[in-house]
């Protein structure tokens, strides 16, 4: 499923008898509790203007309640130190550092703060569809860790097939480790079972992670390989490290699996944010 026009992160959402995630990305949409699905489309039309200074690029989008799907008024996106507000159409528009690694924050009133994986635009990009959850959705959530510490920081993440067969069976760590869990996730919900499966989104969480500290993931798969950073994917490049804060905020990330010495990979996947 793509994720912008399919999505862009992080956080799950009851529905009978599952949670939905959410997450946030260019051109997709994940699916409520994280991300909604809300088609494919660019928002640049009609986006705010922005004035763009010599060595910054524009980046556009549109934020969306997750599950409901609806335009958030009012949100407030922050890149370094800059903000922008969305309108009531949930379009924005801020200036951000040409060729420069940089981060995105959402942050809106009643709402978990979404802290985006960093990335990298070269020029003026539309990235597409951001859900992000509300508190009440996030605190179901938070609900499957018995044993979590809500000081800490939270990392809701995918693993994406980019020649890879399947990610099936896929183990995913943090360096350095510290403190933080991982669950998997099975149906939408946290599950205590170990190892990746296709088509979960988000696909493990990790949490109890020190905030602030500058973390990295690592994949290890039976017959695939982690693909090596920046990646590009839908116009901008994916840097490999992140960070999370604690409290009412979640992290996202992307990472990738090519096809590996033994792995029986056909032409490379499309990428899935």
């Amino acid at each position: 499923m793509r994720l912008s026009a399919r999505l862009g992160y992080a956080i799950p959402l009851l529905l009978p008898g599952a949670l939905a995630w959410a997450c946030s990305s260019s051109r997709t949409s994940a699916t409520p509790a994280a991300q909604v699905d809300a088609g494919a489309g660019s928002t640049e039309a009609g986006a705010p203007d922005v004035v763009v200074a010599v060595g910054e690029v524009k980046q556009t989008g549109r934020i969306l309640a997750a599950r409901a799907a609806t335009p958030v008024e009012n949100a407030t996106i922050t890149v370094g130190s800059k903000s922008a507000t969305t309108g009531a159409d949930g379009k924005y528009a801020i200036a951000v550092p040409k060729g420069t690694p940089h981060r995105m924050k959402i942050a809106g009133e009643g709402s978990y703060n979404l802290l985006e994986q960093e990335w990298i635009l070269d020029k003026d990009t539309d990235r597409g569809d951001t859900s992000f959850l509300s508190k009440t959705l996030a605190n179901i959530l938070l609900s499957f860790f018995a044993d979590m510490d809500k000081s800490k920081g939270v990392l809701t993440m995918t693993v994406n097939p980019r020649g890879c067969p399947s990610i099936d069976g896929a183990i995913v760590t943090l360096e350095p480790p510290g403190s933080a869990k991982v669950k998997y996730a099975r149906g939408g919900i946290p599950s205590d079972e170990v190892g990746a499966k296709p088509d979960e989104l988000p696909t493990a969480i990790f949490y109890n992670i020190e905030p602030g500290k500058v973390i990295t993931v690592k994949v290890t798969h039976p017959s695939c390989i982690q693909l090596p950073y920046p990646i590009e994917a839908d116009g901008f490049k994916l840097t490999g490290s992140t960070t999370t804060e604690g409290g009412e905020s979640i992290s996202y990330f992307r990472t990738y699996l090519g096809p590996g010495p033994t792995s029986d990979a056909g032409p490379a996947d499309a990428a899935k944010d």
